[in-house]
């Protein structure tokens, strides 16, 4: 089985100031899932995004999650987990807490929905590599059908006959977007 690369963003130190310790699982997860994957002759590559230690573009994000298999989410809580988004947007599979929106729109696979230890997600992780829950298009469709879904409900037209110009991604956005 060939090696993979999950990738982890969020800010290391979010919520220090107010009390919080470790509410992103940077601590309790991602590092010890890095060690395990080192001592395990980097079975599994890991790609660490922390804000707290410097800032990147939000296309070198989406590039980095694109470029990955599986994006991990460990919070204790989101708002909404707009990474899970993103991953399914660009056809990545999420593995994540049970946090924001994760339920909502995971829907019917909630096996990537995990308990926050290090051991579970690692133990997806690998059942995941030789046995996916979703493919690529899977993904990408679950992302659309959540925000078609969404903005339907959410944001009905305020007229009937009105024409979407909604076009996704541009065509500005994709060629930012392409690996080279």
């Amino acid at each position: 089985m060939k090696s993979s690369q999950v990738t982890w963003v969020g800010n290391s130190k979010w919520g220090v100031n107010q009390g919080f310790m470790d509410h992103k699982g940077f601590t309790s997860v991602i590092q010890p899932l890095t060690k395990h994957f080192e001592s395990h002759g980097f079975c599994t590559k890991i790609k660490v995004i922390d804000s707290a230690l410097g800032r990147k573009s939000n296309i070198d994000v989406l590039r980095i999650i694109h470029n990955s298999n599986f994006l991990l989410q460990c919070s204790i809580s989101e708002g909404t987990g707009l990474p899970i988004l993103e991953a399914l947007g660009l056809g990545v599979t999420p593995i994540t807490t049970d946090v924001g929106i994760a339920r909502e729109v995971l829907g019917s696979h909630m096996n990537l929905i995990v308990p926050r230890t290090p051991e579970r997600f690692h133990s997806l992780i690998h059942n995941e590599q030789s046995d996916p829950t979703l493919s690529e298009e899977t993904a990408i469709q679950i992302f659309e059908d959540f925000v078609s879904v969404i903005s339907r409900e959410t944001f009905p037209r305020k007229s009937p006959n009105a024409q979407s110009q909604f076009d996704w991604p541009p065509a500005s956005f994709k060629s930012k977007i392409q690996v080279v």
